[in-house]
């Protein structure tokens, strides 16, 4: 099994996301070195890790040579050879998207992200919450991209998820008849 040493105000989530390729992978890398999700990291802490889940995540952030740390405030690092991107809500892009009509937030991170795990970064940098209903026409600020071969098949398609649906739940119809009845629920057997 592979050890890691945290960077600065590395989570484990971070941790999770940069070595194992899933923020899912947190809980984890949390168990397999009993602590609890919501210890604190020390600078250089000593982690065991767990089997990578994406890979292609993980390689992402190996040959960017990044580390995210979600407790920043400044950008400051402590190895020379990786610069440390902090993600925060003061964290703004220079490029953004607007919303159509069916998007989510998990369109948009698919879409211009490459993957569904920049959903994330996503939520944060536009204030959001990853399961808020987005506006057609919204203005969106753009995650970093994790695989551009995702994003340049969508650019190269012509290819815009919408997922969201934009009816409301009172005009699905509802079935009738005794094709649809189910016993002691729409009528009882005596």
């Amino acid at each position: 099994m592979a050890s890691f040493k945290s960077s600065e105000r590395q989570s484990f989530f971070d941790v999770a996301i940069q070595k194992l390729g899933s923020p899912e992978a947190a809980f984890l890398l949390a168990m397999e070195n009993s602590l609890s999700l919501t210890d604190e990291l020390a600078p250089g802490s000593s982690l065991e890790l767990p089997e990578q889940w994406n890979s292609k995540v993980a390689d992402y952030f190996s040959k960017m040579n990044v580390a995210p740390a979600t407790f920043a405030e400044s950008a400051s690092s402590q190895d020379e050879n990786i610069e440390v991107i902090y993600w925060s809500n003061d964290l703004k892009r220079q490029t953004g998207v607007r919303v159509s009509e069916k998007q989510s937030l998990f369109d948009v991170a698919i879409e211009k992200g490459g993957s569904f795990e920049s959903v994330m970064e996503l939520a944060i940098l536009n204030g959001l919450s990853i399961t808020e209903r987005l506006t057609p026409g919204q203005q969106l600020e753009l995650p970093s991209v994790i695989d551009n071969d995702v994003v340049n098949y969508y650019s190269s398609k012509g290819i815009v998820p919408e997922t969201t649906s934009t009816e409301s739940d009172d005009s699905v119809p509802v079935l009738e008849g005794i094709d649809y009845w189910a016993i002691e629920v729409d009528f009882i057997v005596s």
